[in-house]
């Protein structure tokens, strides 16, 4: 199947600063990669490497995608999605940013998937769901369960490492009792905290039922997650350290690491995150794949990969488009009671809102 491609910069605000342990955000840059086939059926994908987050920059990811939309253009392009990242590489001779690959296999697979008629998620596996449980999401400290409708929400995360590890403790607390014992908290250091900072901080929360904590350790301290896990009792979530195969591989093994969360944009789109949920789950552990604050393109393209897990699908990170000023999508992708829908049209789903290509 042949493509032409074309590059979209986009530029959203945030309504108010995005806030986590590293920084705060306000605004969400990235790239829409459309891909029009001979037949003029049209897939979009997103590239967006989150700053202070991704590997990549939007620079480089920029220069990386004009150059490989200059080598695919009116070539024929894999219709396996499994075959896709290592078909982008080989075009370019080398490796590509995983945002890069991202939304190249996103735009060419919406595309196919329109083509056949079937939601993409069911390309990726027939055994998908069309219902996806999300978490809600607590970011920054003027942030609270009381300004959310937690209706249906069966989980909670709740941002920390921000502010002091006394702050931290006093508002796991009042979460815990604000959401009473149905709702299960996830919390996210995102690295921000020491040893000793840790072990204090879990040691006080081991009795509030906390599902997980996110890379609560500083990159110097990650081979120390079984001691912090037998001090605290907290099961530990791997985040950052997915993109690090060798510690990966390492880590996954621990008793301490019980979840795995995936983020396509950091990891190298659908197919290659649909390898790494696969095999976590060889090693007994749960995965549960977010977002990396894409707009509406890149949140549904992340909702597919959840939905292609069918039973298996935890709750997700999807409640963050709340956050932008706008979606840049025509529909829209609603949580109600907890849930999001993939939606009923084939790909996608979605429809980028029109704009000028570059």
């Amino acid at each position: 199947m042949k493509f032409h491609f074309h590059l979209r910069p986009y530029e959203v605000p945030f309504k108010q600063e995005f806030l986590t342990s590293r920084t705060a955000t306000v605004l969400r840059r990235g790239l829409f990669v459309i891909a029009e086939s001979e037949d003029g059926i049209r897939g979009a994908g997103e590239i967006a490497p989150l700053e202070h987050f991704s590997d990549e920059s939007l620079e480089t990811a920029k220069a990386a995608a004009e150059a490989l939309s200059r080598r695919l253009d009116n070539t024929d392009v894999p219709r396996d999605i499994s075959r896709l990242t290592s078909f982008l590489e080989e075009c370019v001779d080398g490796s590509l940013p995983p945002s890069v690959i991202f939304g190249f296999e996103t735009a060419v697979s919406d595309a196919i998937s329109r083509s056949k008629g079937m939601p993409l998620a069911q390309l990726v596996d027939p055994g998908f769901t069309r219902q996806v449980p999300v978490n809600a999401v607590m970011s920054g400290y003027t942030d609270s369960i009381d300004r959310h409708n937690l209706a249906g929400f069966t989980a909670v995360k709740i941002k920390v490492g921000a502010a002091s590890v006394d702050e931290d403790i006093l508002r796991i607390q009042a979460a815990r009792d604000a959401l009473g014992g149905d709702v299960s908290i996830r919390i996210d250091a995102n690295r921000a905290w020491d040893f000793e900072s840790a072990a204090f901080a879990l040691s006080q929360m081991r009795d509030l039922r906390i599902e997980y904590v996110e890379e609560p350790l500083q990159e110097s301290e990650l081979s120390r997650f079984d001691e912090l896990f037998s001090g605290c009792a907290v099961p530990i979530a791997l985040d950052e350290t997915v993109r690090d195969r060798d510690m990966f591989q390492r880590l996954i093994k621990l008793d301490a690491v019980t979840t795995v969360v995936i983020k396509p944009t950091v990891l190298g789109g659908i197919a290659r995150s649909r390898e790494l949920i696969d095999h976590a789950h060889k090693f007994g552990k749960k995965a549960v794949v977010t977002s990396t604050l894409e707009t509406g393109i890149g949140i549904a393209a992340c909702l597919h990969l959840a939905a292609s897990l069918g039973e298996r699908v935890l709750p997700c990170g999807f409640d963050t488009l709340r956050y932008l000023t706008d979606s840049l999508i025509e529909e829209s992708l609603i949580i109600s009671d907890g849930r999001m829908a993939i939606p009923e049209a084939p790909g996608l789903g979605v429809t980028l809102r029109p704009g000028p290509a570059q």
